[in-house]
């Protein structure tokens, strides 16, 4: 669908880069096999809000499983929110409503409200990365939590390593060179999953509970009202040639 049109398009291969809930994945009749934790989820949005400093993180834990961080997104005066909610709680995105939970932990007010959704951690792997001439990369083929933090990453190198591949076999190579996509990349999605999710390591900290491992600051409070967690500036280089103090030797 294009302006309004409906465009019907040939061509000799298809690649799905179309995410997790792929329509591509799903017509070529490829399983997605993994699961999807309803009882961890959040709020993420793209927010604005009244007079918080741009120069760091803030980060409010709270008891009771509560969890709230708002990160300054560069290039613009907005911030990205994550609030975690209960498991029982279906809340509107609407801003008035995301603004009362915010209000629920903090003294911060949301302004506006440009994007907002519901994320739940997601472990899933595409039973076969190839149907035919179609191809699945990035989401559409292996989604992954934010706990081993590989998701884009794996997702790009899957978009390299199928890019050069069908310029050889367009350009004539044989076609048995695209089977080695899936065989090289499929077994490194398996990896990443198995890396968030040591074996005999116990339960995997949840993606939510990994950002409560952190010192409280010491002495300072924000405009929000509560004490957060301490999180380095964005950027603080060292000047060249400082030198380090060190006790010297008895």
């Amino acid at each position: 669908m294009c302006a309004g049109r409906e465009e019907t398009l040939h061509a000799r291969f298809m690649v799905g880069a179309d995410g997790g809930a792929s329509t591509v994945r799903a017509q070529a009749g490829i399983e997605f096999a993994g699961s999807t934790d309803d009882s961890d989820k959040m709020i993420v949005a793209d927010v604005r809000v009244d007079q918080l400093s741009r120069n760091r993180w803030h980060i409010w834990p709270r008891l009771g499983g509560r969890f709230m961080g708002l990160c300054p997104l560069p290039g613009s005066d907005k911030f990205q929110l994550m609030f975690r909610l209960k498991p029982d709680e279906e809340p509107s995105l609407e801003r008035n409503a995301i603004d009362r939970l915010v209000r629920s932990v903090s003294n911060v007010r949301i302004t506006d409200v440009s994007w907002a959704s519901i994320f739940r951690p997601n472990v899933r792997l595409a039973a076969r990365y190839r149907a035919g001439n179609v191809f699945l990369v990035g989401d559409a083929a292996h989604c992954h939590t934010p706990a081993g933090a590989q998701g884009l990453n794996t997702g790009v190198q899957d978009s390299y390593n199928l890019g050069w591949k069908l310029g050889q076999v367009i350009a004539g190579a044989p076609d048995s060179l695209l089977d080695t996509y899936e065989a090289e990349r499929r077994p490194v999605a398996a990896a990443a999953h198995r890396a968030a999710r040591p074996a005999g390591a116990g339960p995997a900290l949840r993606p939510l509970e990994l950002g409560q491992r952190a010192r409280p600051a010491r002495g300072r409070r924000t405009r929000g009202g509560a004490r957060p967690l301490r999180s380095a500036p964005a950027s603080r280089p060292r000047r060249r040639g400082a030198a380090r103090c060190r006790r010297p030797r008895a």
